[in-house]
């Protein structure tokens, strides 16, 4: 089925006397405010003209439900519908048909699955996605009318983001996920004195690529954990679940090591955190003396480049270093004690088993594992700069669903595509082709 479609242009010269810019920003005028949407309505108004001449075999099957058993439909009339997309502003006139039980129906409506309320195509809707996962609303609305006569405003904007229904999680049968990192910023949703949490987890394959997994706002650590390890586990129930990853990488927080620790094999404590953190225990926690505490973190920092720079050497060397590292820690910790720094003691202790994991890793496997979350807080500082401008006194259902979005955008762009591939749909049944562009 093919058909011949003719565009007139008409070339107006008042005199013979122009620039090369001129020619270009006059056709770039034409055609974003009336030559492209002008295009696309000769062409839908065409397959309209297709669909009321093939109600039967084109239009009923994509009917979610028949209102009466004839397929004999009469014209009844016309209606008009404005469709959004990112060429411009599309008004179209189209055919409305009526059955024998008097119910009228729209074909262009059915059989592109468009409602009354809805006015905009999907491919607006990913763009429009896009532009807010990198800018505001209010910037991400003088774009999009810079590109077409569209006339989004900010408000329509959010309606049309906040529309999106797709699943932007990744939590269900992860593979080929060696190290898990998770952390959570503070966030304050809308009429609330309190902060609620932003929770990600992202994951780093074998040649420590990220991998995002998901965002949370509503559950806790533990409620993440369990729903992590739901979506992974066999579908046999005589079948063991086993961790989804080698290595959890962690900052200390108690309640997510606690809830998501059974997803990993190990655990790697975060050697800059643990250092950094350490101020918080003995200092704001027990009241101890700052250049003491100075003095503690330089030894811990000393501890861990020795074992780094054993790398450099033998295999027993680097056991030797890790060894004497962990006695060093075990006797810090002992000394904490005796001088009722408590708290400041328990902080070492539960970091002492942790610290070097990914030492004792590249010993028995050669696998390289990150030993600090760094990658996941410049992931984190690019989420919350982006979160908490953008998403600012939003909802926590809105935010939650803006940050899933930010998140696998800005981590992983062909996962992105592909989710999108749900709503857009390429069959490839339909071409367009110029056939010849000359002067008449």
């Amino acid at each position: 089925m093919k058909q011949n479609l003719s565009v007139n242009l008409l070339v107006r010269l008042q005199k013979l006397d122009f620039t090369l810019d001129e020619v270009i920003i006059e056709f770039e005028q034409v055609f974003k405010m009336k030559g492209m949407p002008g295009i696309l309505e000769v062409i839908f108004e065409y397959i309209d003209g297709l669909l009321v001449n093939n109600i039967a075999t084109a239009v009923i099957p994509k009917m979610q439900r028949e209102c009466c058993s004839n397929d004999i439909w009469h014209s009844h009339g016309w209606t008009t519908k404005t469709v959004k997309t990112s060429m411009g502003k599309l008004k179209l006139r189209l055919k409305r048909m009526k059955c024998l039980c008097k119910t009228t129906h729209t074909p262009f409506h059915l059989f592109f699955g468009l409602s009354k309320k809805k006015n905009f195509s999907n491919e607006l809707q990913k763009k429009c996605c896009e532009l807010v996962c990198n800018q505001s609303y209010r910037r991400s609305s003088k774009e999009l009318n810079s590109i077409g006569n569209l006339d989004i405003k900010k408000m329509e904007l959010y309606r049309i983001v906040n529309s999106c229904d797709l699943d932007f999680q990744n939590t269900k049968n992860l593979k080929n996920i060696n190290s898990l990192m998770a952390d959570g910023t503070g966030y304050k949703p809308h009429f609330e004195d309190q902060k609620s949490e932003l929770k990600i987890i992202v994951g780093l394959d074998n040649e420590n690529r990220p991998i995002p997994i998901g965002a949370w706002i509503f559950k806790g650590w533990k409620a993440i954990g369990t729903e992590l390890k739901k979506n992974n586990s066999p579908t046999n129930r005589l079948l063991v679940f086993k961790p989804i990853a080698n290595v959890l990488i962690t900052d200390g927080e108690l309640a997510l090591i606690k809830g998501l620790k059974h997803l990993a094999h190990h655990l790697q404590r975060c050697q800059w955190h643990f250092v950094r953190d350490f101020k918080n225990a003995y200092v704001y926690l027990e009241k101890g003396d700052k250049s003491t505490c100075r003095q503690i973190q330089n030894e811990l920092y000393e501890q861990i480049n020795t074992c780094m720079d054993a790398l450099n050497k033998d295999e027993k060397t680097v056991i030797d270093s890790i060894v004497k590292a962990e006695l060093h820690l075990e006797e810090l910790e002992k000394k904490l004690k005796i001088e009722k720094f408590n708290k400041a003691a328990t902080y070492v202790k539960n970091a002492r088993q942790e610290l070097f994991t990914h030492l004792k890793i590249i010993l028995t496997t050669g696998e390289e594992v990150y030993r600090t979350t760094s990658l996941i807080e410049r992931v984190m500082r690019e989420l919350a700069r982006r979160f908490k401008r953008i998403a600012h006194n939003w909802s926590e259902a809105g935010a939650e669903r803006l940050a899933r979005m930010l998140l696998r955008f800005t981590l992983d762009k062909k996962g992105w595509d592909k989710v999108w591939e749900q709503k857009i749909i390429i069959t490839g049944n339909f071409k367009l082709e110029t056939t010849g562009i000359y002067p008449t």
